[in-house]
């Protein structure tokens, strides 16, 4: 399976789907794509049964984007060891999870197994799949989107990152506040010593 740069061989009788900027495959039947994918696949999974999730990240212009959580180079595979239960999940469900780099493009790896750890037949199986992931270097998603707007309104005045390259999720950050806004685009609700909280303060003082 390809698409996107992104190519995986997935084992038989697994299930498969590549989208924009992700890469969802389970040993179980996919839940409708207008599903949110996390939670709808987790209760789908029985005793026996692995759900894997890649999402690329992308640094977006004037968003920080702390790089240092992906590991340079492709996804390791995993050991038993590194599942852990979560209280989030139904049942003894357990994750795992790895954040990798390749050739510029930034990853999210997640895995969740229907036990409290995959069979070694299953973690065999999983390690073929993430071994088999080949990232190719290029821009998979040309172009540019502009922000969206706020509609005029007396006394406010609006912010934004402006338009954006598209990226494998686009988004833009649009900020209105009835004074200047002085925080970064992503500090809401603002804080700290420059905070639009102080100047809104002093200006009703």
């Amino acid at each position: 399976m390809a698409g996107y740069g992104i190519a995986a061989d997935v084992p038989a009788r697994w299930h498969a789907r590549m989208l924009r900027g992700a890469l969802h495959v389970a040993t179980v039947s996919l839940p409708p794509e207008r599903r949110p994918i996390g939670p709808t696949l987790s209760h789908r999974l029985g005793l026996d049964d692995i759900g894997l999730l890649l999402f690329e990240a992308a640094p977006i212009e004037r968003v920080p984007f702390d790089s240092s959580v992906y590991r340079m180079g492709p996804a390791r595979p995993f050991a038993g060891r590194d599942f852990r239960a979560h209280g989030a999940g139904p049942g003894r469900h357990s994750f795992a999870r790895r954040n990798f780099s390749v050739d510029g493009r930034y990853f999210d790896l997640f895995v969740e197994s229907g036990s409290s750890r995959p069979t070694s037949n299953r973690l065999a199986e999983l390690n073929e799949l993430v071994r088999s992931l080949e990232i190719e270097a290029g821009d998979f998603y040309p172009g540019r989107a502009a922000p969206a707007r706020f509609r005029r309104a007396g006394g406010w005045v609006t912010t934004s990152s402006g338009t954006v390259a598209v990226g494998p999720s686009t988004y833009s950050i649009v900020l209105a506040s009835t004074v200047r806004y002085r925080n970064r685009l992503n500090e809401f609700p603002p804080h700290g010593r420059s905070s639009v909280y102080r100047a809104t303060g002093s200006s009703s003082g």
